[in-house]
């Protein structure tokens, strides 16, 4: 299989990453609409690159489509609550590897859960050790 429905931890974690800073209900309900997104598109990706595929034979251990959804939303709101959080370079590589396996459609790269994913990403660059230290501009 060339395209795969990432485990919801590693939605969540990414979810929980673009919201983290204060903790409050509404960043909360922010994070886990972004985990939502997020594996939605997964899953719509993979649906199309295997359209014979059912609901429940597709997904992360054969669960369906609104349990790993369901799963995602919940992981992120408690990787948010707890802090977890990984480094940049990790959040960038989990970028990586959800957008490759989220781009099977046509438009993905038009969806908003890519803008999303890419503004994850950038957030994730932006906190790299050095980033602040380095130039703006060649000189």
């Amino acid at each position: 299989m060339s395209a795969y429905i990432c485990n919801p931890e590693h939605i969540g974690v990414l979810a929980a990453y673009a919201m983290r800073g204060s903790i409050t209900k509404e960043r909360i309900f922010e994070a886990q609409e972004l985990a939502k997104l997020l594996m939605s598109e997964n899953i719509r990706s993979v649906a199309y690159r295997y359209p014979d595929d059912e609901d429940g034979c597709r997904g992360y251990e054969g669960m369906k489509d609104k349990l790993l959804i369901r799963a995602a939303v919940d992981d992120a709101a408690r990787f948010l609550q707890n802090g977890t959080w990984l480094p940049a370079l990790h959040i960038i590589k989990l970028c990586d590897a959800l957008e490759y396996q989220s781009c099977e459609t046509p438009d993905y790269e038009h969806s908003f859960a890519y803008r999303q994913l890419m503004k994850i990403k950038s957030i994730a660059i932006c906190n790299l050790p050095g980033y602040d230290e380095a130039p703006w501009s060649y000189d």
